[in-house]
């Protein structure tokens, strides 16, 4: 078939192969090699394929019929040449240009000053010292409410050791309990007779009301009858709770008086008791006591203290002490946990101090509501001007995509996506978000109390706060990576775990198989006898520390042959000298290996592949044309690269590869250049084929 300019419209108009005449020709196809897979993977792959009107395969529409009957076409479709001018190519180059540019190129070129990047360097340095004030204030509320839960523990836990309040690794002492009903009953009046004097005995500025007694609160089962001689027992496990309060003159025992006030005078083991019936030991879940108690956080200023006070915060503790019988192993576990709240003060001094004071209050609190207030105008600045990038982008986007299927007939690569959706735009609106709302609670915190005359939990404001400052400042100081970017010496951290992630993921995915493997099996075996392994959670983190070599002798030295069973030391041994050989010495190592491979990549030139739409901005394209020798090369260089990037991970288990050669329904977008015996003209085929 020879094609003549009214032949090769007739394609143009997508002419599809039913509609072919009888005995009219059609295009033949000389396969090339195979080019990009598609967007849909999973389904597509695409194959280019060009024609030439002097070389005719099939001549007619029986001849194309039978190359569908034997499996090689189904459909054939021709697109017109491309609508693109030369200088919308040049246009949409020169707009990809300035929007890659670095700010420091386009300040050389056209003095465009990089508010941009100023204005990062601003949010950080502000944000930095606003998490370096919340730090200075969060610190010391915090060192308040501990120094204050030791000395709950020393006052109201009797025998309590300050061995205790030291963290060794494994613990000097085994755990506070108490073993017999005379222990119980004696440390439960111990901790009465210390609250009901705490106003006497305490150092700290707390002091207890005597209109608000202690609260008792049990937890127990419905009924336990256990015959241990029998062997029988029957357990109603419903659980039940009781409480009770628990004033002085009610736990004081007859023939005390008021102005008694000795351990010996308090029983509280006779209020442990419903309807007259004492609730026996096997029956209690668990005993709690809360005592609640009010005291003034008085900050003094660091350097020069004559002056009026800074800061003064009215408290309110609510000490629980919980004896827990939940294992039901002969022993009362006893624990010691505390409530902070805060309460608005009231100021009663002389007038002229009072007057100081919350002149100077006022000043220091004004001074830090307005850098407040400037650091939520800086993030909301910085908000307003990632969105309408990430807008423009988009704009850039749209019409490049456009320009290179009309014009090229290829489609953008998730890669290429990324560099008009840059990921960093986005951290840098959720990471603003967070600063907002933390200075938001920073605010409530300073000023919701006051105008609402109210208590508040000020430990999980502080917690919530800080956990977004932190979040957000993290990642403020990780996105200035963006602007080391442009330097490509400085880049080189994150060439080296870009270009090595996808090995690293692969990498991981075997190593945790086997770091599961051993995680399970030593949480089953070994659970019951060494207590780094007695939850999953502990198990995990006693393996990761023996990755980098801690711990190993005292790790396996708590399983001995002495005291315990002869095949749990020996498992105990083969499953801690294989897992040090196997992670210590040989994956650990090929992991270090692994990145430091990536890194010679980048270090000798290698590792960064250009994609498509790199080459056009840098004019390594032709702008005449559709498809040309240059232009070809390009997307063959780009389809491996590419291929990793978008499916890496699931290669392996795709059947559209090499080694695996069998298709099912698959759709392939077959380009071909075609040329016109009177003009040079250029078309795009798509070409559905189907193998079995």
């Amino acid at each position: 078939m020879n094609m003549d300019s009214g032949t090769a419209g007739n394609w143009g108009q997508r002419r599809t192969l039913n509609s072919l005449n009888e005995g009219e020709t059609a295009p033949s196809f000389t396969p090339l090699k195979r080019g990009r897979y598609s967007s849909k993977f999973r389904k597509h792959t695409a194959i280019r394929l060009s024609y030439d009107p002097s070389q005719i395969q099939a001549e007619t529409k029986e001849d194309i019929e039978d190359a569908i009957a034997e499996g090689d076409l189904l459909q054939v479709k021709v697109r017109s040449a491309s609508t693109t001018t030369p200088q919308q190519i040049r246009d949409l180059r020169e707009v990809l240009k300035r929007l890659f540019e670095t700010p420091c190129k386009k300040w050389r070129v056209k003095r465009t000053f990089p508010y941009k990047l100023l204005l990062q360097l601003l949010k950080v340095l502000i944000v930095t010292w606003q998490l370096a004030i919340f730090f200075s204030e969060r610190a010391s509320f915090e060192k308040f409410s501990q120094a204050n839960r030791i000395a709950f523990h020393h006052v109201f836990l009797k025998e309590w050791s300050s061995d205790r309040e030291i963290l060794p690794y494994p613990p000097g002492n085994g755990e506070y309990a108490l073993y017999t009903q005379s222990e119980m009953s004696k440390h439960m009046n111990y901790v009465l007779y210390q609250f009901y004097r705490f106003n006497e005995v305490t150092l700290t500025p707390l002091v207890a009301n005597p209109q608000e007694p202690a609260k008792l609160e049990v937890n127990y089962f419905e009924k336990t009858e256990l015959y241990p001689l029998n062997q029988s027992y029957y357990v109603d496990a419903t659980p039940k709770r009781f409480i009770k309060e628990l004033p002085q003159d009610i736990v004081k025992k007859e023939g005390c008086n008021e102005s008694s006030n000795e351990e010996s005078c308090y029983e509280i083991m006779d209020h442990l008791n419903i309807d007259n019936t004492t609730i026996e030991p096997q029956r209690i879940i668990n005993i709690s006591l809360t005592l609640k108690l009010y005291g003034i956080d008085v900050k003094i200023p660091k350097y020069t203290p004559a002056e009026p006070l800074a800061d003064v915060e009215c408290v309110i503790f609510n000490v629980i002490i919980t004896y827990d019988n939940s294992k039901h192993g002969g022993r009362f576990i006893v624990k010691l946990k505390t409530k902070l709240d805060m309460k608005v003060c009231e100021l009663k001094k002389k007038s002229q101090q009072k007057q100081s004071i919350e002149n100077r209050n006022l000043a220091a609190g004004i001074g830090l509501t307005i850098f407040d207030v400037l650091v939520i105008g800086v993030s909301f600045i910085s908000i307003l001007l990632a969105a309408r990038s990430l807008v423009q982008r988009l704009k850039k986007m749209k019409r490049a995509k456009h320009l290179f299927k009309d014009h090229y007939g290829v489609s953008l690569t998730v890669p290429e996506i990324l560099e008009f959706i840059t990921l960093w735009y986005i951290q840098y609106i959720i990471s603003d978000l967070l600063v907002i709302a933390a200075t938001g609670i920073k605010i409530y915190l300073k000023y919701g109390a006051v105008a609402y005359q109210t208590t508040f939990n000020n430990e999980e404001f502080f917690n919530a706060a800080s956990i977004m400052l932190a979040i957000a400042n993290w990642s403020q100081w990780i996105g200035l990576i963006r602007f080391l970017g442009y330097f490509e010496r400085y880049y080189v951290l994150i060439l080296t775990l870009t270009n090595a992630i996808p090995a690293i993921v692969r990498f991981l995915v075997c190593g945790l198989t086997i770091f599961f493997g051993y995680l399970f099996a030593g949480w089953v075996v070994l659970g019951p006898y060494n207590e780094k392994f007695e939850t999953v959670h502990k198990s995990a983190q006693s393996l990761f520390s023996l990755i980098n070599g801690d711990e190993i002798y005292a790790t396996m030295s708590i399983i001995n042959y002495e005291d315990h069973p002869t095949e749990i030391w020996l498992i105990s041994c083969l499953y801690l000298y294989s897992y040090i050989i196997l992670f210590v010495f040989a994956i650990a190592n090929l992991f270090i290996a692994v990145i430091m491979d990536s890194y010679e990549t980048i270090k000798n030139g290698g590792g960064y592949q250009k994609t498509f739409l790199h080459h056009f901005v840098h004019e390594t394209l032709q702008e005449e044309g559709t498809t040309d020798s240059d232009t070809q090369q390009v997307l063959e260089e780009q389809d491996e690269d590419a291929i990793d990037q978008q499916y890496g991970l699931l290669r392996p288990f795709v059947c559209c590869l090499d080694k695996c050669v069998h298709y099912s329904n698959t759709d392939y977008d077959l380009t071909e250049k075609a040329e016109d015996q009177t003009n040079t003209g250029l078309a795009m085929a798509s070409v559905s084929q189907s193998r079995i």
